[in-house]
């Protein structure tokens, strides 16, 4: 597919680093099956157009989902990512929407952040997504057992014990 209004970009995924660099497809090109991430203002029209002529993306993590019901293998529930607004966060159900794109991880990994074209962009939020929300971090994103004085993330909100 040929993507005008908007820009496309491949996705690799660094579970170690604990980031997801972007790299811009310049061309807009997507060859069919390629999972993408695509980016624009939110008043654009985007148009995806079909092509035979896209080249293979290099270092692309991202999966795409061809099948219309979106269904996945069996795996363990942590194992994919999606993107949900500005934030990846894990997927545990059984299937996604046609044509979406994910990553999968080790069930470990943490937040990811994002990289695009070198700059890294931070971290908007954490969703855990059914954890425990009662785990308690500190801001290096280390789960505490016994808060001291200082900030904390409980629950996915800011907490200062005093």
């Amino acid at each position: 597919m040929e993507v005008s209004g908007a820009k496309a970009y491949t996705a690799a995924l660094d579970a170690t680093a604990e980031t997801i660099t972007c790299t811009e497809i310049t061309d807009g090109k997507v060859p069919a099956g390629a999972g993408v991430l695509i980016y624009g203002d939110a008043s654009a029209t985007v148009t995806l157009t079909p092509t035979t002529d896209a080249a293979a993306l290099k270092g692309n993590g991202l999966k795409a989902t061809t099948l219309a019901n979106g269904a996945l293998a069996a795996k363990e529930n942590g194992t994919y990512y999606v993107l949900s607004g500005n934030t990846f966060k894990t997927f545990t159900g059984t299937a996604f929407t046609a044509n979406k794109a994910y990553f999968e991880a080790p069930a470990t990994a943490r937040p990811f952040t994002i990289v695009f074209g070198g700059e890294t962009t931070g971290i908007n939020t954490v969703l855990t997504n059914g954890a425990d929300s009662n785990e308690t971090f500190n801001l290096a994103g280390q789960r505490v057992a016994a808060p001291q004085k200082g900030l904390y993330i409980v629950g996915g909100k800011k907490v200062i014990v005093k």
